[in-house]
């Protein structure tokens, strides 16, 4: 691990850090436990790499933690899809198929891979762009039913849901280019997700620490808009 890059981990450990101390101390964690646990995780992972590179900065690490972490993905798909839909036994049962169809979709295009996938340059170049493809399908699938239904959401998820999307779009074209072209040849890929990701942390570090925003008062909520009372 380069200097930079070693740089690079350590400024990421410190942002991850930052979200999760203002999840906590905002109370925001109790919104989404699941992207509490993807956030605390991928935490744990980022100090073991930051000062221990050489025990930590390898292939079979770095496979492991991105499984972890899908794991965490479709568990926070499931945990929203509850929170937002369970009130709304129509719009419930909709989210509930579609999660369920791209779901199978996903884990059957994973399993035509092969064994191959297993070995670290099948596993970044084939099964997990095909993973992160259905995760990206998964979220934006569920923000189309939200909008869709009008459903009410808190502006935190919401915020966490429609940046995350984006730079899962890039993670996988980064993947693809790198699995495609070789970390040589891709290295514009690398440097492009490296700084997706940046930016990702530092608006969830502003989206954690931001106090609630001002709710906006009704019509029927200010005196001078009430009519008279009837004669």
């Amino acid at each position: 691990m380069s200097s930079l890059e070693l740089l690079l981990g350590r400024a990421s450990t410190a942002l991850l850090a930052a979200v999760l101390l203002g999840m906590f101390v905002r109370g925001r964690w109790r919104l989404w436990y699941s992207f509490t646990l993807l956030v605390f995780f991928t935490l744990v992972h980022s100090v073991l790499v930051s000062f221990w590179p050489q025990t930590f900065h390898v292939g079979s690490v770095w496979m492991f933690k991105e499984f972890a972490l899908l794991l965490a993905r479709i568990a926070m798909v499931i945990e929203i899809t509850a929170r937002v839909f369970r009130g709304f036994p129509g719009a419930m049962a909709t989210a509930r198929r579609l999660v369920v169809l791209i779901l199978v979709v996903t884990f059957v295009l994973a399993f035509i891979v092969g064994p191959g996938s297993t070995h670290y340059a099948g596993f970044v170049g084939e099964l997990m762009p095909r993973l992160l493809n259905g995760t990206i399908w998964l979220f934006t699938s569920l923000a189309i039913l939200i909008l869709w239904y009008r459903l009410p959401v808190h502006w935190f998820p919401k915020a966490v849901l429609l940046s995350y999307v984006p730079y899962l779009l890039i993670f996988t074209v980064a993947l693809n280019a790198l699995g495609e072209l070789g970390w040589q040849k891709a290295a514009w890929a690398d440097r492009a997700n490296v700084i997706a990701y940046a930016v990702l942390l530092l608006y969830w570090t502003w989206l954690a620490w931001r106090r609630e925003p001002a709710r906006r008062a009704r019509p029927q909520d200010h005196p001078k808009d009430r009519l008279p009372p009837a004669a």
